[in-house]
């Protein structure tokens, strides 16, 4: 993508830059959540991913980047979690670890984590304790 004057465009850290046209870059207020954004208790979802795929905890904690809300974020990892518990194998192709993963053990791990999710949802967002990194 070619960044013309006035183009918005994301920054590594999730921040939104705008080029201006004397070539400075101004740093404009994230639009978008963070995993740092994450109460301790939703936090934790990212972390149980990890401990059984890495692969899951970055795809996890990826979709932050297009929630605005934490209750958003929980929301759309049900979805997606949900998809990867009708269908595990296909998850796991996608990043080649069919042949080393065992789709039924993949799932009850899911499964897990999917209790978590859901148990985060009931909690209230001040009952879940302060942002993961604040």
């Amino acid at each position: 993508m070619t960044i013309g004057s006035g183009e918005a465009f994301k920054g590594s850290l999730g921040k939104t830059l705008r080029k201006r046209k004397n070539d400075n870059f101004k740093v404009l207020p994230r639009e978008i959540m963070d995993t740092d954004d994450l109460t301790e208790m939703a936090y934790r979802t990212i972390v149980l991913a990890e401990e059984f795929c890495d692969y899951l905890k970055c795809d996890i904690g990826d979709r932050a980047r297009g929630s605005s809300t934490e209750d958003e974020y929980l929301r759309d990892i049900l979805v997606f979690l949900n998809d990867i518990l009708l269908e595990p194998e296909e998850y796991l192709e996608s990043w080649s670890l069919e042949e080393e993963v065992e789709a039924a053990w993949f799932q009850q791990r899911v499964v897990v984590v999917i209790i978590h999710v859901n148990r985060t949802l009931a909690t209230p967002i001040e009952k879940r304790g302060p942002t993961a990194f604040n």
